[in-house]
Formats: C-alpha cells, structure tokens, sequence
C-alpha cells in the first residue's frame, strides 16, 4: 500500500497552481514596440504594454518604456497619442474628462471606438461608444444609431 504525504501532495498542488497563475499572468500582458507622442509633438519610439485579448486598461492609461530602468505610465492629459500592435489610441476629452479613444478609420472623418467597465450587481459592464471627428477638428461627436446618417451628413457638408 502506498502512503501518501499530505503535506507534500498539498505543497506540489500549490506550486502547480502558483506557475500555471504565473505563465497565464505573462502570457497575458507583452512588451510590444510602439511609440508615443508627447504632448510637445515629439515621438518617442520603445516598448508597450499591451495585452491583446483586452485592451481595455489602454483607454486610461498607458505603460511605455525605452529602456528597462526607464518605465513612466503616462495618462491622455500627458500625450497626444500612441500606438501598439497596429492600433493608434489618441488623447481626447469625453465628458470633460482626458481619455485615450482608439482610432479606427482615419481619413476627412475619423472614426473612434471608446471602452468602458462598471461594477454593477457584482458583475462588470462593458460599454462601447462610437465617435466621429472631421480632420483637423477635436469636436467628438458620439454616434447615436437612429441618427447616424444625419450626423455623418452634417460633418460631412
């Protein structure tokens, strides 16, 4: 009959728990290649943290590094935009607050795509919201499904 060491059956558990925890955790979030641009107009090129199966936390702020000693968050009210992994976010203002929104159509209207969470009930919300902006012009203008082809028609007029 075999006898088994409590003790040890439970500290091999946790150990497996502890590294599969671990690799999920860096599998999650990379370092990816990107840039920034500050809010002075200069373009700064380094790494990103970036996690692709949610992006959610760069609508707030972002992690940008250009050497290992060298890590500073930065929030939308400290940068233009940035980009990572093909996908640009860009400072703007959304209920007078400074918020990365993520473009995605750029051209004489850019089209944005804004995330959020709440907590309700225990349970995490997920909003999005659509925005347009003609070039050159920072008015956001949030995109309202029964009344898309007459906001599109007046930015575009």
């Amino acid at each position: 009959m075999i006898k088994f060491n409590k003790k040890l059956i439970f500290a091999l558990i946790g150990m497996a728990i502890a590294e599969v925890l671990t690799t999920a955790a860096y599998a999650q979030t990379t370092l990816v290649k990107g840039y920034i641009i500050n809010i002075s107009g200069d373009t700064l090129k380094g790494l990103i943290k970036y996690n692709p199966k949610n992006d959610k936390g760069l609508f707030e702020a972002v992690s940008f590094q250009t050497n290992e000693n060298e890590k500073k968050t930065y929030h939308a009210n400290k940068l233009k935009e940035f980009s990572v992994d093909g996908n640009t976010f860009v400072s703007r203002m959304i209920d007078d607050k400074p918020v990365f929104i993520k473009r995605l159509s750029a051209g004489a209207i850019n089209l944005y795509q804004y995330r959020t969470e709440e907590l309700i009930m225990n349970n995490i919300h997920t909003y999005i919201d659509y925005y347009m902006e003609k070039t050159g012009s920072k008015d956001l203008v949030q995109i309202k499904e029964s009344k898309f082809k007459k906001q599109l028609s007046e930015l575009m007029s």
